[in-house]
């Protein structure tokens, strides 16, 4: 594992990760890359190679892969539209089309408690925006171990705080906007600029990083790992732009400008291998017939590993998350 140097903005760190081709930290997999090559969900949809679609249910959506790829759905990203904008509750595999378009139902989460119907102007039943993640570890944590209720409560604390930012302040009654119409808001406001003008590059100009390790304030904050640079690069530009809404958030939150020490990238390797090396819990659910996913606890993080099953068991993707 090669940890690069810390390009750093205000209060966020990143410090990109370089492991042998097809590996993340789990200790279990070979170094063999997997076989296939995944195509991420806003990919898809630039292509007009997905659909996605109300169920009649709010747990739940369908999805229709059209793409000649099998499709990576990553735990926490946001589908707008419908009768309510949904985060999607853990990472999936929707498999290439065989001879038709393959469809699967998607577990998630309602991610707009203030609205039960569809938008005006946007297609009623139907998802069409996918360029959001969620951004706070606290969501990251809930949408995969928490209620609909834990959701909501870490969706409306975002609100409130990202209103705060954009209305400077001014009004303490938050109206009924969208957590992600106000995220949006902030671009619009260049609010997010400087970090974005820095970071955003990152991935184009380190071609073989597979992840990444965030550092808000000089703590630990949280890790994306992938199985190749390739579907690292493809998930980048929305998992940066949700790290730097929560570094903004928190910035606002303290009242001042952080100035303090960051973690070593000796220290930094440490913190990625606690959950292998000290894990005092460990187990595995079984998503589907392909995927599996496996929770590990100890040395004060959580590891979600994301296995694929018809690549005997390899991970493709892993969350780190302090144990808070």
């Amino acid at each position: 594992m090669t940890i690069l140097d810390p390009v750093a903005v205000a209060n966020l760190a990143v410090f990109l990760v370089q492991l042998p081709r097809g590996r993340t930290t789990s200790r279990r997999q070979s170094a063999a890359p997997p076989p296939v090559e995944f195509i991420s969900l806003e990919a898809a949809r630039a292509t007009g190679e997905v659909v996605v679609s109300e169920t009649g249910r709010t747990e739940c959506v369908r999805l229709e892969n059209h793409s000649e790829r099998d499709l990576f759905l990553q735990a926490g990203e946001i589908l707008r539209g419908g009768n309510q904008d949904r985060a999607v509750a853990g990472d999936l595999i929707i498999p290439a089309p065989r001879h038709e378009p393959e469809s699967c139902m998607v577990p998630v989460f309602c991610a707009e408690p203030e609205r039960s119907t569809p938008m005006r102007g946007w297609t009623p039943d139907l998802f069409t925006v996918f360029d959001q993640t969620c951004p706070s570890r606290r969501l990251k944590r809930e949408l995969r171990l928490g209620t609909q209720e834990d959701v909501w409560r870490e969706i409306t604390a975002l609100r409130d705080a990202v209103f705060d930012i954009v209305s400077h302040g001014g009004r303490r009654n938050t109206p009924r906007y969208s957590v992600w119409e106000l995220i949006e808001t902030l671009e619009e406001l260049s609010w997010l600029k400087p970090y974005i003008h820095t970071l955003l590059p990152l991935a184009e100009t380190h071609l073989e990083a597979t992840g990444v390790v965030f550092v808000v304030g000089g703590r630990f904050n949280s890790a994306e790992l992938y199985a190749t640079p390739a579907l690292f690069r493809q998930l980048w530009p929305k998992t940066i732009y949700a790290m730097v809404v929560e570094a903004l958030v928190e910035e606002k939150l303290s009242g001042a400008s952080w100035q303090g020490t960051l973690p070593t990238k000796g220290e930094v390797t440490a913190w990625l291998a606690a959950g292998h090396r000290r894990a005092v819990a460990s187990h595995t659910d079984k998503i589907n017939r392909r995927v599996h996913r496996r929770i590990r606890s100890g040395g004060g993080v959580l590891c979600f590993e994301m296995l694929d099953q018809e690549q005997d068991g390899f991970c493709i993707h892993e969350t780190i998350l302090p144990n808070e």
